[in-house]
Parts: C-alpha cells; structure tokens; sequence
C-alpha cells in the first residue's frame, strides 16, 4: 500500500483512524472527548512519520548524495515563511 519507511506504523494508523470513525459513526458509545483526543493523537502521528522519512531523505540527500557528486540544495524555511 505504501512504500515508505514506516509503511506499517502508517497504515496501522490509518486504520485504528478509520475504525474509530466508523465506530462513532454507528455509535455513540464513545464520548466525544475520547473521540476527538484520539482523532487528534492519531493525524498528528501520521504527519509525524511522514515529517521524519521526509527529513531522513532530506538527510540522505545532502550528506550521502553528495558525496557522490550531486550539488543539489535543500529547501529551507527561512522567517518570511514562517510569518
């Protein structure tokens, strides 16, 4: 399904993503504190693993490519993007 790094911790995610909502879908056994927090826990994990294989091709690219010859920059954020 993926070809990442962390294909399974991804797609574990995604899942316990959909059946939480399917589950508060067809219920409402769960309260809506616990929803939303584990909602929450659960995007904010999988931007994270995608944030770090980023980061570790971004890491690849810069100290091992260029070794090999490869002069190609990295993209960085400077303070006009941040405000």
């Amino acid at each position: 399904m993926f070809s990442s790094l962390f294909a399974s911790q991804i797609s574990t995610a995604y899942s316990l993503l959909l059946i939480l909502t399917v589950a508060g879908y067809f219920t409402d056994k769960i309260p809506i504190q616990i929803n939303i927090t584990l909602h929450s826990m659960l995007i904010i994990s999988i931007g994270s693993f995608k944030s770090l294989e980023e980061m570790l091709k971004q890491i690849k690219r810069v100290h091992v490519d260029k070794i090999r010859g490869k002069n190609e920059e990295i993209e960085q954020m400077g303070w006009s993007d941040a405000i």
